[in-house]
């Protein structure tokens, strides 16, 4: 275990260097923004003769000038990142079973605060390419939310500018044995509201926001409350191989990495290609 903690250390390390590089070109680029500013002004002070008016006008052009270049300089801007292997925890809250979480890391790389920031799931399809419908579409929960007690409720999150971030969660992977859906969708499910049933041979049998082991892709978006608060949706492909009866392991069955539509379909008409060479035999 202290080796599997170790790992973790690692990764938090590379993760907040990730962060700190991306927070640091963007101070950068302020400060290129303003040192251009000035040559602007310089320029124009030595190779023309002005006038009350053309001061007058240049001044304000100047004003509106800086003002554009200081909001995009100091605005906030929302970055991704990927946290593999994921977290084990061997006891989660409520007395549930020793877990893997897999986490995207938020991060606001700008300056300026981002409020009420929120990831959203999308859409959820199996490698055959039929979509899960019991998830279009579902707020996710951020990290040590779970929505049974007022004090883990849901709640969107504020991120500082300079680096700040917090851990979206999009699963739990349950540590259950043979035969169980390993993979839990950290859904924020409303009140008063059920997820569609799905048949006893689905991926996603039951009302739970379960699936089984498996390939799936996923498709995540950022939202915050500026208008540029966004990071417009995302592929990502989740594997979790299936976990065997009376496992002892803190080794992690699953995984999350980025994907692409393209890689969706690819995935697709293989597994399609496949089904129909077996058909076939």
């Amino acid at each position: 275990m202290a080796d599997m903690n170790t790992n973790h250390n690692d990764l938090r390390g590379k993760l907040h260097d990730d962060i700190k590089r991306k927070t640091e070109y963007q101070k950068r680029w302020r400060a290129f923004d303003i040192f251009a500013l000035i040559i602007i002004t310089i320029f124009f002070i030595f190779h023309f003769e002005f006038t009350l008016e053309l001061i007058a006008i240049l001044l304000s052009l100047l004003t509106l000038l800086f003002a554009y270049i200081n909001s995009h300089a100091t605005r906030s801007k929302l970055e991704v990142f990927e946290e593999n292997p994921p977290r084990y925890s061997e006891s989660p809250v409520d007395g549930d079973t020793p877990s893997w979480f897999v986490r995207l890391a938020v991060a606001n790389v700008g300056l300026s605060v981002v409020k009420n920031c929120k990831g959203k799931l999308l859409g959820v399809w199996d490698q055959s390419g039929k979509r899960v419908t019991k998830f279009d579409a579902l707020d996710l929960f951020w990290t040590r939310q779970d929505g049974k007690s007022h004090y883990t409720r849901y709640l969107p999150v504020g991120l500082h500018g300079g680096g700040d971030f917090n851990f979206l969660d999009i699963a739990q992977i349950k540590n259950r044995g043979e035969g169980k859906e390993p993979i839990w969708l950290r859904v924020y499910i409303p009140p008063q509201m059920n997820l569609e049933k799905g048949t006893p041979d689905s991926v996603s049998p039951g009302v739970e926001p379960v699936l089984t082991a498996g390939l799936y892709f996923l498709q995540i978006a950022i939202y915050g409350d500026g208008s540029g608060d966004v990071v417009s949706p995302q592929w990502y492909k989740l594997y979790c191989k299936p976990i065997p009866k009376g496992n002892k392991s803190a080794d992690s069955p699953a995984w999350l990495k980025p994907s692409s539509y393209k890689e969706f379909i690819d995935v697709v008409k293989q597994k399609r290609l496949e089904e129909s060479s077996s058909n076939e035999q």
